[in-house]
């Protein structure tokens, strides 16, 4: 058994236990590379988050937080040490987290089925998952930004084009079609709004094909009127299908993606609406104990999500993840940057505390 610490956009360390393989280099490479010391330092959205030291006056955020990211760098070296190859990395030295990222990377696609006879194009054999796939995407796309590592450059791309459905909004996609749940979907929607962000290459040389911007939107498009006010008052089901286990159950993961992505076309757009909507996600979130600040603290809990019992959802389960609190200190983060508004400010700091009180 090995654990991985996984670092997802925007300070999310994510801890768990798996068997050896693909699990540990897709986390590992995040961790090492993905907005540990590039990205907080070189986009605004991550200074807003760096410069957000006011949320405890006792200490500064940002050394803590990079405290808690040599910590976690800690435990993964500890775990690689144990494995047959073991991978040296100084944080904060540019040449040698690339140089890591490069390895981790490579060890990646040793488990990817595109290049193979009969494989299909996008997606790791079997244990792993459609979601799982579009996260390494989004990463080696950071790879070839941060580390000019243009290796995969043509994989990443055929990846995108093969997956992203016959509507271009990674819906109804051709092996996906019995399985696909809103998280999934959603994942998918962050790695093409990350290519659009980066500058990534397009997939085609035609102007008529569509971008990686309008790619994202049409995600947010095709999940936003999945927004079910007609059982707990709003908020997206985990399933998109009713014949699925899940589908009974509102989920933060899969509202909380639909915030966050809509957070970051808002940013990107400068559209006011997404902007708005972004506001009444949250409200909703608040509203229905999804998002709770308990007497006394200065941080918010982000809970899980509820089970839907007669159309309410009068029972929230109250299990803390940590992509549930990256997704929203994610989107949070880029409102902030896009309005400048105070309450984004302040809604920020208080996911952030959360994620502090509980890493």
């Amino acid at each position: 058994m090995y654990i991985y610490i996984y670092i997802y956009k925007w300070m999310y360390i994510y801890i768990r236990v798996y068997p050896p393989s693909f699990s540990w280099f897709l986390l590992s490479f995040q961790l090492v590379l993905i907005h540990t010391y590039f990205c907080l330092s070189c986009t605004t959205v991550g200074q807003d988050i760096h410069r957000h030291r006011h949320i405890h006056t006792v200490w500064n955020t940002q050394t803590k937080i990079t405290m808690k990211l040599q910590h976690a760098a800690l435990m993964v070296a500890g775990a690689l040490a144990s494995s047959a190859t073991a991978i040296e990395v100084e944080l904060g030295n540019e040449e040698s987290v690339c140089n890591a990222a490069t390895d981790l990377v490579d060890g990646i696609m040793d488990y990817y089925l595109g290049t193979r006879y009969a494989g299909t194009v996008g997606m790791f054999q079997q244990p792993y998952y459609w979601w799982e796939a579009g996260l390494v995407f989004g990463g080696m796309i950071d790879t070839w930004k941060f580390c000019n590592n243009d290796t995969y450059v043509g994989i990443i791309q055929e990846a995108i084009v093969h997956q992203k459905g016959p509507d271009n909004d990674f819906f109804n996609v051709e092996n996906q079609t019995d399985v696909e749940a809103n998280d999934d979907q959603v994942f998918w929607g962050f790695t093409v709004m990350e290519a659009a962000e980066r500058g990534f290459p397009m997939y085609s040389n035609d102007e008529n094909d569509v971008n990686y911007a309008q790619l994202a939107m049409n995600v947010y498009n095709n999940m936003a009127p999945r927004w079910d006010d007609q059982n707990c008052g709003g908020g997206l089901r985990w399933q998109i299908l009713d014949t699925m286990n899940g589908w009974d159950y509102k989920s933060m993961i899969s509202t909380g993606g639909v915030f966050a992505l809509g957070a970051r076309l808002a940013r990107y757009t400068g559209d006011d609406s997404l902007k708005r909507s972004s506001k009444r996600i949250l409200q909703w979130m608040k509203q229905s104990k999804f998002v709770v600040q308990n007497e006394g603290n200065d941080f918010y809990n982000v809970n899980d999500g509820a089970e839907i019992v007669h159309g309410a959802c009068p029972v929230v389960n109250g299990a803390l993840w940590s992509y549930n609190y990256a997704l929203m200190l994610m989107g949070s983060a880029y409102l902030y940057n896009a309005t400048g508004e105070q309450f984004w400010d302040n809604e920020l700091g208080l996911f952030l505390g959360g994620l502090e009180h509980y890493m």
